[in-house]
């Protein structure tokens, strides 16, 4: 692997106001339904409020960074604080 070691673990901030912390994962392997077999979670960590976007596959970080912008960013504003895995579609 090209990624350096992740290092210790750390408590997540606790959030004060909805959209200000979320968390955001892909979810692979799904059956194709309407052309669709991707979807992005993104989860407010206050309110556990979530965003399901089907893909028909996995974006890139440009793609992602667009989906972000297109149907939460516009909707919620930009976060404190954003948790994810650390595939490439986060960490480019």
């Amino acid at each position: 692997s090209n990624l350096p070691p992740a290092g210790l673990l750390r408590p997540l901030p606790i959030p004060t106001r909805p959209w200000s912390h979320i968390a955001l994962d892909f979810v692979t392997g799904l059956p194709s339904s309407r052309g669709n077999t991707v979807i992005l979670t993104v989860v407010d960590r206050f309110s556990k409020a979530v965003h399901f976007i089907p893909l028909p596959k996995l974006p890139s970080a440009r793609e992602t960074a667009q989906l972000m912008t297109d149907h939460v960013f516009r909707l919620h504003g930009l976060p404190t604080d954003v948790v994810s895995d650390r595939r490439p579609q986060f960490t480019s």
